[in-house]
């Protein structure tokens, strides 16, 4: 990922996108996102 990229990421994204390298897992593997809507 572009490090100007990094900027507009939301913080907790951040957090999980951390999480995820340091268990060698991508962040879809980790996590389960589903629509609020």
């Amino acid at each position: 990922m572009a490090l100007w990229k990094m900027e507009s990421i939301n913080p907790s994204l951040k957090l999980a996108m951390d999480i995820a390298k340091v268990f060698y897992a991508t962040v879809e593997e980790l996590f389960e996102f589903t629509d609020n809507e």
